[in-house]
């Protein structure tokens, strides 16, 4: 089984846990607190050895393969590396994808990141899907049809500085 694999593998585990949680996983780390605790209880030592692949996604790459899933309702969020190049959602029970989202990256963005050309995921909050890119750029999507909504340059990712971790929310504020 391939590495991205693996990891969709596990994040649809994650999802089938979490999908009677009202609140989903809406950010990285579960909470703003970044707690990675769950109160989800149909997952237990008794029975994690029946859980089975149900799907998979394929991320369109198999370099650097960081991103946490996140959970928003029925809908699993992941981003795969490279920029990402892909930002996807999916039915969290089906794996039908609901949409895709491709941004256009410089060709010259691999040699500025520092820590390889991950994506470590997206963050949700009001509607919006919100992540940092390789081209140090904070994007927002709609998080219903996956379409852009804006974009806006951070910093000059030529001088070395590029977004790879997911932003954190806090009221209005997107913190990257």
């Amino acid at each position: 089984m391939k590495l991205s694999t693996k990891l969709m593998t596990a994040a649809v585990m994650l999802a089938s846990a979490q999908m009677s949680n009202a609140e989903g996983w809406g950010v990285y780390g579960g909470d703003t607190g970044n707690t990675r605790y769950s109160e989800a209880k149909q997952v237990n030592a008794d029975n994690v050895k029946n859980l089975q692949v149900k799907w998979a996604l394929q991320l369109g790459t198999n370099r650097s393969q960081e991103s946490t899933p996140i959970l928003v309702g029925d809908t699993l969020i992941v981003t795969s590396s490279y920029g990402p190049k892909n930002v996807f959602a999916a039915n969290a029970k089906t794996g039908e994808l609901k949409w895709r989202y491709s941004p256009e990256m410089p060709k010259n963005v691999d040699q500025f990141a520092c820590c390889d050309v991950n994506s470590r995921g997206v963050a949700h909050a009001n509607g919006k899907i919100f992540f940092g890119r390789l081209d140090s750029k904070l994007t927002a999507l709609d998080a219903k049809t996956g379409k852009e909504l804006w974009t806006s340059t951070v910093v000059d990712y030529t001088q070395g500085s590029v977004i790879t971790s997911p932003p954190t929310i806090a009221g209005n504020l997107v913190i990257t």
